[in-house]
């Protein structure tokens, strides 16, 4: 069956079994480079790397695999990860979200010298980690709506081609 990959870490050579190879070199959230079937490919700096891969792989779905036989096609934006840069229509979003407060957070001296000896010493979250932590929480929220748009595009498409109903998604 027809093979395809789309994704971070993928050699820049086509590997043996796979008819499409676009695999990420460089994990850049804004002008990805990747190994296209072996060839250097070198995106521009507007180009929001989970809005690519989210547009391959519709373009494999409707162009690129043959109708009559099975495929298999794996897609993995780097997103939500560190750094976790949002695409520029996400930035805004969740201003007010912030890493979860559970009664482990930051708990005071008294609850953490009951702790086990290797954590109990440690010192409270300062303001600015604490400040840190909700910007990074933000943007993994703010990075999973490409993630989430690119998904409902390629079940979208398989819809739209009449294969949902015969296709794994996992």
């Amino acid at each position: 069956y027809l093979n395809g990959y789309m994704g971070p870490k993928a050699a820049s050579h086509k590997p043996p079994g796979f008819d499409h190879w676009m695999g990420m070199l460089h994990l850049s959230f804004y002008g990805p480079s990747f190994s296209d079937n072996g060839e250097f490919l070198q995106l521009n700096e507007t180009v929001y790397q989970t809005d690519f891969i989210r547009d391959w792989a519709v373009d494999f779905l409707t162009h690129k695999r043959d109708p009559s036989k099975p495929f298999f096609l794996m897609m993995t934006p780097f997103a939500p990860h560190t750094p976790a840069t949002p695409a520029k229509r996400h930035e805004d979003m969740f201003q007010d979200a912030a890493f979860p407060r559970y009664d482990s957070f930051n708990p005071s001296d008294e609850v953490q010298q009951h702790r086990p000896a290797w954590i109990k010493d440690l010192p409270l979250l300062t303001q600015k980690q604490i400040d840190d932590m909700d910007n990074f929480y933000r943007n993994r929220l703010r990075s999973l709506q490409a993630i989430d748009e690119a998904l409902e595009k390629v079940v979208d498409t398989l819809h739209d081609l009449q294969i949902d109903d015969n296709t794994y998604m996992f």
